[in-house]
């Protein structure tokens, strides 16, 4: 997958997100909850603007190809996700 498509896809993502999170805040969701929302938001948005000659990309574009493959278990989805989510967390938290 190219890097443009899933910057879109990122930004489609982080925007869905904070949709979400409009619509919790005035209902009354759990705090936890709205962190949630929030941190997956975020996510999505550093994905988003990783920097085209940032290394983590090649972890992003396992991640889709896994997420594109039928015989991909939801564990093994769930675990690249984890550890792309803490990878981009502390490249976010680094730049």
């Amino acid at each position: 997958m190219e890097m443009e498509l899933i910057r879109q896809y990122g930004f489609k993502m982080a925007s869905l997100y904070a949709d979400k999170v409009v619509y919790a805040q005035p209902r009354g969701y759990s705090s936890e909850y709205l962190q949630l929302l929030q941190s997956r938001q975020e996510f999505w948005r550093n994905i988003a603007q990783l920097p085209s000659d940032s290394p983590h990309w090649q972890v992003v574009k396992k991640y889709f190809q896994l997420i594109s493959d039928p015989k991909a278990s939801q564990v093994e989805i769930r675990t690249l996700y984890k550890f792309l989510e803490e990878t981009i967390k502390l490249h976010a938290n680094v730049s």
